[in-house]
């Protein structure tokens, strides 16, 4: 799914700011992928990746090459790598905790699998079940975890009680508890609790124990790019929960998908205030598949899914209807139903009610749903209200077909209503470029 990389906080630490601030400066320079600045920087992407990652503190050379390719003042950023790299290296008691720079001693990741919790960090919402529409919810139990290796001996650290911002914040004299707090609030809201599939395909997922949890070589050779941010990053055999376990992923693993194809449901929960599903399935060269659910990354918008083994059909149709709202006047519910259709999103064309003069636009409606029907998809439209449309007057809606936030598809259908009465619906002809910017609002991620 399109989102934010794996989130840093500048304000917990020198190593957390350091990666905050290289972002920052890869966002001024456009958001260039680090396949492409690789090529002018002389490192690979996987290293100018983890340099901005917060988990490890980059060597000087390559903090410089990742600057001077997103066009920063290396004087400068030299300067601020020394400092950093002092505080870094004051010593600290045993007791103050483990390595920042290194990333040694207890991770989120341990934490994580002491509790038990799923490498996707995901409830899955919708399986292929040997039915073409992937008819059935599903979910994975919780594998065992991977014992933890022992911590060994920090050496290099900051102090957590004399660290300063660089950029001249009050000095942070909580924030070992803070850390632990957000450690707790990342499990809490990242984990989901699963229960026991009996319809999946294959044989029960590997423990954790018994699997590769090293990032695979990055190549140059792939369609696109993703990065993993969760503890634990499943991969798995086929496009689904129930799937073999494979391998279980570090964070800031920089990976090369060769494509895609279409499977379970799994909602996304980090990113936005509510979880969003998603279709999708990354495909690792040699055919093994992670989901894309719990990786910062998109195919490019003219891939289409490819087959793989256990995937599902990419939707067909679909069929937009509209009624009162029975409960609540000014409001209406939409729903949809189709073939292949497993992810639903809504928009109206219309001028917000309170900005006179403003030229009408497409505006999402609720967020993108699913369902394990493939019918449904309820959701509730108010109108006549500040900010919403007029009510009053006939309005075009579009019910999109989408694959993920942020993905539509060009499996559409419109109406003509007046949302104060359901009953003037009627189908709308639409150009198919009118259709296509209406279904990348209502796939939109809110």
């Amino acid at each position: 799914m399109a989102r934010k990389p794996r989130p840093v906080d500048p304000t917990a630490g020198p190593l957390q700011e350091f990666a905050h601030d290289l972002r920052m400066l890869r966002e001024k320079a456009g958001n260039p992928t680090y396949r492409s600045l690789a090529q002018s920087a002389g490192f690979g992407a996987t290293a100018l990746g983890e340099a901005a990652g917060g988990v490890r503190f980059p060597s000087l050379d390559v903090t410089l090459a990742y600057v001077g390719a997103c066009g920063g003042d290396t004087a400068e950023w030299e300067v601020r790598w020394r400092q950093v790299d002092r505080l870094l290296s004051e010593p600290v008691d045993v007791g103050q905790g483990a390595d920042e720079r290194h990333g040694e001693g207890e991770t989120e990741g341990e934490d994580e699998a002491a509790d038990g919790g799923d490498a996707e960090g995901t409830v899955e919402a919708g399986a292929a079940d040997g039915g073409e529409d992937g008819d059935g919810a599903v979910a994975e139990p919780a594998a065992p975890a991977a014992p933890a290796d022992p911590a060994p001996p920090p050496s290099r650290s900051r102090s957590p009680r004399s660290w300063r911002s660089l950029r001249s914040r009050p000095s942070w004299r909580s924030w070992p508890a803070r850390a632990a707090v957000g450690v707790v609030l990342v499990l809490i809201a990242g984990v989901a609790v699963l229960v026991s599939n009996t319809t999946g395909h294959g044989p029960a997922p590997k423990s954790t124990a018994d699997v590769d949890h090293t990032c695979p070589a990055f190549t140059e050779a792939g369609a696109f790019e993703g990065e993993t941010y969760l503890p634990q990053t499943a991969v798995r055999t086929g496009p689904s929960t129930s799937a073999r376990l494979v391998r279980n992923l570090p964070p800031s693993c920089w990976m090369q998908f060769t494509g895609y194809c279409l499977g379970a449901v799994v909602l996304d929960r980090n990113d936005v205030g509510q979880p969003l599903p998603d279709e999708r399935w990354f495909e690792i060269e040699g055919g093994d598949l992670v989901s894309s659910a719990v990786i910062h990354g998109n195919p490019p918008a003219g891939l289409r899914p490819n087959t793989c083994p256990g995937s599902i059909a990419a939707p067909k149709s679909i069929s937009l209807g509209i009624v009162a709202d029975p409960n609540v006047l000014g409001w209406a519910i939409l729903s949809a139903h189709g073939s292949g259709v497993r992810i639903t999103g809504y928009a109206a064309y219309f001028a917000p009610n309170d900005t006179p003069g403003t030229a009408p636009d497409w505006h999402e409606i609720g967020a993108p749903s699913s369902s394990t029907t493939g019918d449904g998809f309820n959701v509730p439209w108010q109108f006549g209200k500040a900010g919403q449309a007029p009510g009053t007057a006939a309005t075009l809606v579009v019910a999109a077909a989408c694959l993920a936030g942020d993905a539509p598809t060009d499996v559409t259908d419109a109406i003509q209503v007046v949302p104060a009465n359901p009953a003037t619906a009627k189908p709308a002809l639409l150009p198919a470029a009118t259709l296509a910017k209406a279904a990348t609002a209502a796939c939109a991620i809110p």
